[in-house]
């Protein structure tokens, strides 16, 4: 059968009033699911012809749909407005749209929706409707689609307790932070023992070409995160190369509002952009640096920047920070009680990780017979 054949389009067309408000909506890209945008006055609306969306309704965005731009209404938005850019549909016997939903994220679909748009540019890619809805899929029973819908679900919801627990975590963990570092950094009215830059410098060694060791961009550090992305190569970062060794701690200097760092475990180049920072050991542990560069008073003093196209930290003031050391038992006291807050995050975000992988290749599997190639 073909998507015409179990998919109704539906248009709620409705006459603005200048005075009354209206929820907005969006469809986000990668399967991002149907978002809230602002509320506005009917007046305040430049598209004059709207429709309302109901709970439930399979909407796409047809100038984005070649992104992965669709999903189903959500129930705080039934009754909200979309543009003629966005096609809503509801389902007709024997297609259940929560089954269909989670066939939208194979691969068959997405090709299916670029092949059916036109447009010289990706990014000006508009969808065919009449072509999208010749489109041929093989629908298995509908008690078939319930328990394939219901075993989705419950991974999807695994996932979201876990992210759910991991933000918690991480909040945790950053309070415990700044608890730990109260005595380490004092505040600006305060005298420390020293500063930052008389403990820990930048390391501005050029990296030798081709030396096979681990290669670090910014794009490598996730946010926030103390972690390396994993990526499928071993591609050096463009432009001028810097030297780092394992114990130092890299900090994204560009855009530091990103707050991206990392403790290296492991000797490696990484991007101009990036501040390769090295403590001096006798007075100041790796790790707890480490932990410095995580903390508020870190960040306040890297998001005074300098340039406002491509904005950057200045070390020149960053290493005026006001630090008063402990002894080192103290600081591997630190460390430690924060190393093991890490730990913990590791494994529930490899556990998320793997769940994750676990439903996207469900979804390959489960969805398999609908192709209709």
């Amino acid at each position: 059968m073909q998507f015409r054949d179990v998919l109704d389009q539906v248009e709620r067309r409705t006459t603005l009033s200048p005075e009354e408000p209206y929820q907005l909506l969006l469809a986000k890209r990668s399967r991002g699911g149907i978002t809230p945008r602002e509320i506005l006055r009917g007046k305040d609306i430049l598209t004059p012809i709207q429709f309302h969306v109901h709970e439930g309704d399979f909407l796409i965005s047809r100038r984005q749909i070649v992104h992965g731009a669709c999903g189903l209404v959500p129930p705080t938005l039934h009754g909200a407005i979309v543009s003629h850019q966005y096609a809503a549909f509801t389902a007709k016997p024997p297609l259940l749209l929560k089954f269909f939903n989670y066939f939208t994220h194979t691969q068959y679909f997405q090709q299916v929706c670029f092949h059916s748009s036109i447009g010289v540019d990706v990014e000006k890619m508009v969808l065919k409707l009449d072509n999208w809805l010749s489109t041929l899929m093989c629908l298995p029973p509908v008690e078939e689609q319930q328990r394939i819908a219901a075993l989705l679900d419950s991974s999807e919801a695994l996932i979201k307790v876990l992210g759910s627990h991991l933000e918690a975590l991480t909040a945790r963990k950053r309070a415990v932070v700044e608890q730990l570092l109260r005595d380490v950094l004092p505040s600006d009215s305060c005298d420390g023992s020293t500063t930052l830059g008389a403990v820990a410098r930048v390391i501005t060694d050029r990296a030798d070409e081709g030396n096979g060791s681990i290669c670090v961009d910014l794009e490598n550090i996730a946010a926030g995160a103390g972690c390396l992305i994993q990526r499928d190569d071993k591609r050096a970062p463009s432009g001028k190369k810097l030297r780092f060794r394992e114990n130092d701690v890299l900090y994204g200097r560009l855009r530091p509002y990103l707050h991206k760092f990392w403790l290296a475990n492991q000797q490696g180049s990484c991007s101009g952009e990036i501040w390769v920072l090295r403590s001096n050991c006798s007075l100041l542990i790796p790790r707890l640096l480490f932990y410095i560069v995580q903390g508020s008073a870190f960040a306040r003093a890297a998001n005074v920047m300098s340039g406002s196209k491509m904005p950057r930290a200045d070390w020149r003031l960053v290493s005026r920070l006001p630090i008063a050391l402990p002894n080192l038992h103290r600081q591997e006291e630190i460390t430690g009680y924060l190393a093991a807050c890490d730990s913990e995050m590791d494994l529930l975000r490899r556990r998320q990780e793997s769940q994750q992988k676990l439903h996207d290749q469900l979804i390959i599997e489960l969805t398999r017979p609908v192709n209709g190639l």
